[in-house]
C-alpha cells in the first residue's frame, strides 16, 4: 500500500480529464463542506451550470477567490486542500519535528482534536484508512477503505488502535506519514505480521527466549529510556495472538481505544505502563523495538 493519496489525480471540471472516482471524491468534499446536495453526488461533473459546477463556484467565492471552472490536484493557492479542510477530512502533523518532540506535539494536538474511535459497523463512524495528503507533508487524510469520503456522518475521521500506532511510529521517525515504511494497511496483528516489524523493529523475547512477556518488571527492564517501542497486547495468557496495538516511550503508553476505554472525548489517550498493566485482564504482551532516536 502507498503512503499518500492525492484525492484528485487529474483536473476536474471544464477542460478536465478526471475519472468517475476522482470527480466523486470532489463532490463528496463539496457535500461535506455544505455546498452540494447529497443527491448530486454522482461521479459526473456535468455540463454548463451543473450543481457541481455551481457548488465549486460558490465554495471559491466563499474564500474570496476569483472562481475557476475547474479544480486541479495542486495549484498555488491549493484550493483542493482548502476544500478538504472545509470538509473535515484532514489532520495536521508536525513534519518539521522528529522523535520525542514530534510525538508529544502530535499526540497533544490529536487529543485536542477529539478524533473518535472507529472500527467497522459496531464502532461508528467506522474504519478509516489514514494516509498522507499527497504533496502536503504536514497533512493527514482520512478516507473510507474504498478510497471515498463518507457523506453520511458528522465526523469523517476516526482512529483505531492499529491506525494510530502506525501513524505514531512514522511521525516519530520522520515527522509525517508521507513515505515508506509507512503504508495505510491495517492488515497486521493477530497471529500474522506485527506492526513493529514494518518499521524494522525486532521482537524482544522474554527471559526464556520465547515470544510474549508476562511480567511487568521484565517488560520495563526490556525497554531503554527515550526510545520508542511497539507493544501489542495478547488475546490470552499463553499464546502470541495479538489484539491491540500501542506505542510505548519512557514507560508511557500511547493508544487509541474505544469510547468506554478512553478518558477523553476522543479515542486517543496516554497513561503509565503501570496503569495500563493494572487494567489489562490478560497480562501478556509482545514487544518490538527499539525504534530510532
Amino acid at each position: 500500500m502507498p503512503a499518500t493519496h492525492p484525492i484528485l489525480s487529474k483536473r476536474a471540471g471544464e477542460g478536465g480529464a478526471a475519472d468517475y472516482n476522482d470527480t466523486l471524491r470532489v463532490q463528496q468534499l463539496l457535500c461535506r463542506a455544505g455546498f452540494l446536495a447529497k443527491s448530486a453526488v454522482n461521479g459526473s461533473w456535468g455540463k454548463g451550470a451543473s450543481p457541481t459546477a455551481k457548488a465549486w463556484d460558490d465554495f471559491q467565492r466563499s474564500k474570496g477567490w476569483t472562481p475557476t471552472t475547474y479544480i486541479d490536484p495542486k495549484d498555488p493557492e491549493d484550493r483542493l486542500g482548502y476544500l478538504a479542510s472545509a470538509a473535515g477530512v484532514l489532520q495536521w502533523t508536525p513534519d518539521y519535528l522528529r522523535s520525542a518532540s514530534a510525538l508529544s506535539v502530535f499526540v497533544d494536538f490529536t487529543i485536542a482534536s477529539s478524533i473518535p474511535y472507529g472500527w467497522g459497523a459496531n464502532h461508528p463512524p467506522g474504519t478509516r484508512i489514514v494516509v498522507g495528503f499527497e504533496k502536503r507533508p504536514n497533512l493527514i487524510l482520512f478516507m473510507q477503505p474504498n478510497r471515498q469520503f463518507d457523506i453520511n456522518t458528522s465526523e469523517p475521521r476516526s482512529y483505531n488502535c492499529c491506525a494510530f500506532a502506525n501513524v505514531l511510529l512514522s511521525v516519530w521517525q520522520r515527522g509525517n506519514i508521507h513515505e515508506a515504511p509507512y503504508n495505510w494497511s491495517q492488515a497486521v496483528g493477530g497471529d500474522g505480521d506485527q506492526l513493529g516489524t514494518r518499521y524494522g523493529m525486532p521482537e524482544i523475547k522474554n527471559s526464556k527466549g520465547n515470544q510474549g512477556i508476562s511480567s511487568l518488571d521484565e517488560l520495563k527492564g526490556a525497554m531503554s529510556p527515550d526510545r520508542i517501542y511497539h507493544m501489542a497486547l495478547c488475546l490470552n495468557s499463553t499464546g502470541t495472538f495479538t489484539k491491540h496495538d500501542t506505542v510505548v516511550v519512557n514507560n508511557m503508553v500511547y493508544q487509541s481505544n474505544t469510547k468506554g476505554a478512553s478518558p477523553n472525548s476522543g479515542s486517543v489517550y496516554v497513561q503509565s505502563i503501570d496503569d495500563q498493566w493494572k487494567k489489562m485482564t490478560v497480562k501478556r504482551v509482545r514487544l518490538f523495538g527499539p525504534g530510532p532516536y
